[in-house]
């Protein structure tokens, strides 16, 4: 009697390996799909977290990207639990290449793992400290292959060190790359409210420019009246009424309120630009001061001292 043993163990870690790639990705498919659902930045961190939570076990996630202002920082956009609180504290921005730290995580192809993030000498101890953190996973959202954030996660407190194996490395890397896709239609949506809000203010103005020709049209028909009878007036009267310099006055006031009308009609209708004429400041403020002096109360002095 002959027999053969075979070793099929190399076969079953094999498909249960497939087995587990096949749920990972079904997994994976049902994530992003809720993902388009999400309709802000912390409605995405949530499922993130709850979808980490069920996979490696972790209570927090958070999100920083790169700021537009400020393309050598990140900034933190969302996060959940007590974590998102200090971050939003004192840690609002993270300077990349000012920190080895987050430099390193924005530069790695792979997620970034800290399993003792007391002791590891890469992190930040201050900011280990202040948060309590005791490990870190980090992966970088990309988009067209370039870094734009990154998606964290970890243990803090008494929660203990994080304990993954590659599968849940792999996870993760894939979870940060469903989040980037998501993070770019948020981008978009939100580029487009931008768009339709300045639409709307550019449509405000143009009613107002309407409006303010509206007005200007019609204040600058009962201003000829007024320019036309004062001119009329101070020729009759001539040079040696005692009525002439309050009509010279009228006159000038006048004409520098038309030329308000000419810039409100102007806003209201873009014209080619006006001729620039050189002015006399002497003149225009002692034609100022003469007004003043029949508007104002006789207890109130007026005092200018100019130049000739």
């Amino acid at each position: 009697f002959e027999g053969y043993i075979f070793d099929d163990s190399d076969r079953i870690r094999a498909e249960r390996g497939l087995m587990r790639r096949t749920e990972e990705d079904r997994s994976l498919l049902q994530l992003y799909r809720r993902m388009l659902t999400v309709d802000s930045y912390e409605a995405l961190v949530d499922l993130v977290r709850d979808d980490l939570r069920a996979r490696i076990g972790v209570n927090n996630a958070w999100i920083y990207l790169t700021d537009p202002e400020n393309l050598d920082a990140l900034r933190f956009v969302a996060g959940t639990g007590a974590v998102a609180g200090i971050a939003r504290r004192i840690a609002s921005e993270a300077p990349i290449h000012a920190s080895s730290f987050v430099l390193e995580v924005m530069r790695s192809e792979t997620p970034v793992r800290y399993l003792d993030a007391r002791s590891d000498p890469r992190t930040n101890k201050d900011l280990v400290a202040a948060f309590g953190t005791r490990s870190l996973l980090a992966a970088t959202i990309l988009r067209d292959r370039q870094a734009i954030g990154v998606l964290w996660t970890g243990t803090f407190g008494d929660e203990g060190e994080l304990r993954v194996d590659e599968a849940d490395i792999r996870y993760f890397q894939n979870v940060a790359m469903l989040a980037g896709l998501a993070l770019q239609r948020l981008r978009a949506e939100e580029e487009r409210r931008q768009t339709e809000e300045r639409l709307r203010h550019a449509e405000k103005l143009e009613a107002v420019g309407q409006l303010a020709g509206g007005v200007a049209h019609n204040f600058n028909n009962a201003l000829t009246v007024v320019l036309g009878h004062a001119s009329l007036l101070r020729e009759e009267l001539g040079a040696d009424s005692p009525y002439a310099v309050s009509l010279d006055t009228i006159l000038r006031a006048g004409r520098s309120s038309a030329k308000m009308v000419r810039q409100l009609m102007r806003f209201a209708r873009p014209q080619p630009t006006e001729r620039l004429e050189c002015v006399n400041p002497t003149e225009i403020l002692s034609d100022f001061e003469r007004m003043l002096k029949v508007l104002l109360d006789e207890s109130i002095r007026v005092e200018m001292r100019l130049q000739p």
